[in-house]
């Protein structure tokens, strides 16, 4: 039996562990890339490896020995007007390229980009790939020049540009949304009718395999959301489980993976 092994860098984080976790239970072989032991462990079937900080050099190649497939979530996950668009353009470019450069040989590198590299905060109309890509943040032009890198490494890709991923133990901004949620304190927000797309960690793992198991969505780039955009202001972390599991990835109308009739 021919068995895949797949490396998943940034392996410990809130994203990287959902995948690490759902793909084992899957059986494929996992090499978890982390810059500290995780916490808690991972089950002993999982490889773990440690590498520097991204910021500083990392020689990748022993990370990548005997690698079929690459999923690179590791990078600076959220803006932060504290850090400095040269660590933004260190951690998030220049680390990637690296990375993709090292992985001459594997068969599919998929790059987890972010929505930010697409447009800004807000837009008039429903993104999709389509559109010209206009960063507004020194966080977004990093993710856009690692999506350039990576196409120009030569190596079988697929460029996934998610929006913002909410889930069981999510951090960073979802996290700041989930609190207020939950608080019995009225939010300001009677008379808005904005519209926010985001996604679920479960849609977003089953249009990462998804993507892993399509030789088509090979050498292209998707914006991935939730089906339906919220009106809603977020559920409270309560009210999270795991139906999401049950859903599946889709691909822009037109493109020749799409099998809709």
């Amino acid at each position: 039996m021919v068995v895949t092994r797949t490396l998943v860098t940034g392996a410990s984080g809130f994203i990287g562990r959902a995948v690490v976790t759902a793909f084992a239970r899957r059986g494929v072989a996992l090499r978890a890339a982390v810059r500290r032991p995780p916490q808690p462990p991972f089950p002993a079937a999982i490889e773990v490896v440690q590498h520097p900080d991204l910021a500083q050099p990392i020689d990748w190649r022993p990370l990548l020995d005997d690698i079929d497939q690459v999923i690179h979530l590791a990078g600076i996950a959220h803006i932060d007007r504290g850090v400095a668009p040269e660590l933004y353009d260190r951690v998030n470019r220049l680390a990637t390229a690296q990375l993709a450069a090292a992985a001459a040989g594997v068969k599919h590198f998929v790059f987890v980009s972010s929505i930010r590299a697409q447009n800004g905060p807000a837009a008039d109309h429903a993104l999709t790939e389509r559109d010209p890509a206009t960063p507004t943040d020194a966080y977004g032009r990093s993710k856009l020049a690692a999506e350039a890198a990576v196409r120009a490494a030569g190596v079988p890709f697929t460029i996934l540009r998610p929006a913002l991923l909410y889930g069981p133990g999510v951090k960073g901004n979802f996290a700041l949304l989930a609190r207020a949620a939950a608080s019995p304190l009225p939010l300001p927000v009677k008379d808005l009718d904005n519209r926010r797309s985001l996604l679920g960690i479960d849609n977003f793992i089953s249009a990462l395999a998804f993507v892993l198991a399509t030789p088509a969505t090979l050498g292209e780039t998707y914006v991935v959301a939730d089906p339906v955009a919220s009106r809603h202001r977020p559920r409270s972390p309560r009210s999270w489980d795991r139906s999401g599991a049950r859903a599946t990835a889709t691909l822009p109308e037109g493109h020749p993976a799409d099998q809709r009739s």
